[in-house]
């Protein structure tokens, strides 16, 4: 009703059966298609119920699906994913995608969900039904899938210019903030101004309050962070992840038994709430360098009723019995943690963990392992990636280059051959290319084909660093730096704010490498020191890292 500067809209959604009407709405002002994403967030709230708020509804120009019960099932995806309880997110999407085979949005959250998880079978399969149903969605909604494709591929040119064109030809979503801010600096003006910009169009949007939180304990500003956070702590009542955030910026000011007394109370509102218990032992682990007392806070989640806390506690038992060098008590930890998964039928579960002790057991030289834990993978999930790699890589450290050549061969095929990863096809090439070089003792070539690969957006860490070992033949130290930092960056960051103990120490081990190439004797003693810190006995068991005390010992005498 009305004129086209001010119109009304009268919604009545009325069960056909009964005639009652089951929800109303109204909206009035300028613009009709503001009124009926107006309309659109408040039915939708009285439709699916108290626990979706409607600001944290999709734009009704983002909706990509006309079947209510998937759309239903994305938007409580959404709102698990924002609250960081991953496996929840995982399931409503999964359901959403079931419901709507050509619900492109929520097959990409879903292949980004999957492929964090090592799930490499479902990450693919959602990947390219998201591809082939793009065209399916709207304008807006493209420019989100072409984002988070980019992302997905490693390009983040590519993903930060689609969602830069997201947020000013729609200069009312907070969602396309939400995905931009990432490509900023934690602690940069623009991502500060993001995320004050998408708290002025919401201001119930409670994880933007949260980023904000983050974004002032970067800057120092803890007593302005701890006030945001009790903001969001308000707007998620009876959530964890507020109370693990709280924790976080008390680490950030160096308060670190305080941060885990946080940590704590976000697990009694969730005991499942596996962000802050890996958050939990990585204070004792990294912070205190105690990691004896992340075991024993570990052991009575080892024993609870809930089958995936009990999985996950004695996944994080392996993470810290490795920094205190148990690498034998470590890795049963971890294969304890693999046969609970296995018992409750936790396929994904038993991926995960298999897969996060494979780099473990190839410094170790362990190939029987290796071999077995492959035979596991190929048997619960076929169509896995990531274990051929491995088997690949491990042929290369026994010296069999032509079996290594040869599987190289029926990896490539493989790749072709299989839809979902026909377009990595490239980057598998050249990556096969740079390990079969290295083996070869072909370092130039193996070094050249292994930046190729890192351009095209980087391949998963085998746990053998051929680049790191190719470079340092070739005395470039200084890239050698940068590779291992970089893989001291990714051991700190682990599969959520985890600490990955063996590629922690390889990164030490490698970083004073490159400074003995440089000549900076002290840089390399102190390197050296804490790789071997606590873990002489762990190091001697590993090739690759076994002469670090000769080597350490050397350049004492010679200083």
């Amino acid at each position: 009703l009305g004129r086209a500067d001010d119109m009304t809209i009268n919604a009545n959604l009325i069960d056909v059966a009964s005639g009652r009407v089951v929800a109303a709405s109204k909206a009035r002002g300028p613009d009709v298609f503001v009124l009926v994403d107006s309309i659109s967030s408040d039915l939708s709230a009285q439709i699916l119920g108290a626990a979706v708020e409607p600001t944290e509804f999709a734009s009704v120009a983002d909706v990509t699906t006309e079947n209510l019960e998937a759309y239903r099932a994305f938007q409580l995806g959404l709102q698990a994913q924002r609250r960081f309880h991953l496996e929840e997110a995982f399931e409503h999407y999964q359901r959403a995608v079931t419901l709507d085979s050509t619900f492109a949005l929520a097959q990409l959250r879903l292949a980004g969900l999957a492929f964090d998880s090592g799930d490499l079978s479902t990450g693919l399969t959602a990947l390219r039904a998201a591809e082939d149903n793009r065209e399916r969605a709207t304008g807006r909604d493209r420019l989100y899938l072409d984002g988070l494709l980019a992302r997905i591929d490693n390009d983040d040119v590519a993903a930060k210019e689609a969602f830069t064109a997201l947020v000013r030809l729609y200069p009312d979503d907070k969602e396309g903030r939400m995905a931009l801010w990432q490509f900023y600096e934690g602690d940069s003006e623009e991502r500060r101004v993001l995320m004050e910009e998408a708290i002025a169009l919401d201001p119930l949007f409670a994880n933007a309050h949260n980023e904000l939180a983050y974004w002032h304990a970067r800057n120092g500003n803890y007593e302005t962070a701890d006030s945001i956070i009790h903001i969001y702590a308000e707007l998620e009542p009876e959530e964890p992840n507020p109370l693990d955030s709280r924790g976080e910026i008390l680490e950030m000011a160096g308060e670190h038994a305080r941060a885990r007394e946080a940590y704590r109370e976000a697990l009694q509102l969730r005991p499942d709430f596996s962000v802050s218990l890996n958050h939990l032992a990585r204070s004792w682990i990294l912070f205190e360098n105690r990691p004896a007392e992340a075991v024993a806070e570990l052991e009575p989640y080892t024993r609870d009723s809930i089958a995936a806390v009990r999985i996950h506690a004695l996944s994080l038992t392996r993470d810290a019995l490795l920094a205190a060098g148990d690498i034998d008590a470590g890795i049963e930890a971890s294969r304890r943690a693999a046969a609970e998964a296995a018992a409750v039928g936790d396929s994904r579960g038993e991926v995960q963990i298999i897969q996060t002790l494979l780099p473990t057991q190839m410094a170790l030289g362990d190939f029987d392992a290796i071999n077995g834990a492959l035979g596991r993978l190929q048997l619960i999930d076929p169509l896995n990636a990531i274990g051929p790699f491995f088997g690949f890589a491990a042929l290369g450290e026994q010296g069999q280059v032509a079996a290594m050549e040869a599987l190289g061969g029926l990896i490539r095929g493989g790749v072709s051959q299989t839809p979902q990863m026909t377009k990595f096809l490239p980057i598998v090439t050249d990556f096969i290319a740079a390990e079969i070089a290295y083996y070869r003792g072909d370092f130039e070539r193996s070094a050249l084909m292994a930046d190729s690969v890192r351009k095209q957006g980087g391949m998963m860490r085998l746990g053998n660093f051929s680049e790191i070992r190719s470079l340092l033949e070739l005395d470039r130290a200084e890239e050698v730096l940068r590779q291992a930092r970089q893989l001291e960056g990714d051991a700190l960051r682990a599969d959520g704010g985890r600490v990955d103990p063996v590629p922690l120490r390889q990164a030490y081990y490698y970083q004073a490498r490159a400074y003995e190439q440089l000549g900076d004797t002290a840089q390399a003693v102190m390197l050296y020191g804490k790789m071997l810190d606590g873990w002489e006995d762990a190091a001697a068991r590993m090739p690759g890292l076994s002469d670090a005390p000769d080597r350490l010992a050397a350049l004492q005498a010679g200083s």
